[in-house]
């Protein structure tokens, strides 16, 4: 309310008819007034929200074929570890069997040589 309302109603009950009609019609238009600042607040608002929630869906979009991309390398990163698992293994065994050839390799050889 603005300050000539709020003095009007002070006076209280010192006010005529058409007064207090002519403050009413003063309340209602202030009130209309405020309403219409406020549906047009509201269709602000609403059409930000739109907005947010069309950007957000675009962002699903955007995160579900982000996924499905890391999935497939993801997966092939894991085919990959398992067969470096057992590359590995073949590798150790390899080793351990030169190590092997090579001691039997000695082995003979001093046989050979103090026999």
């Amino acid at each position: 309310m603005n300050h000539a309302v709020a003095d009007v109603m002070s006076k209280g009950s010192s006010l005529s008819n058409s007064e207090i009609l002519h403050l009413q019609t003063q309340i209602i238009r202030e009130q209309d007034e405020d309403l219409e600042k406020l549906a047009e607040t509201i269709g602000s608002t609403s059409r930000i929200a739109w907005a947010i929630n069309e950007e957000f869906r675009l962002l699903e979009g955007l995160d579900a074929d982000v996924n499905k991309y890391v999935e497939v390398p993801d997966s092939k990163l894991q085919r990959v570890q398992r067969r470096l698992e057992i590359s590995n293994k073949r590798t150790t065994l390899l080793f351990l069997s030169l190590i092997g050839i090579i001691v039997l390799a000695a082995f003979i050889y001093m046989l050979i040589r103090y026999l």
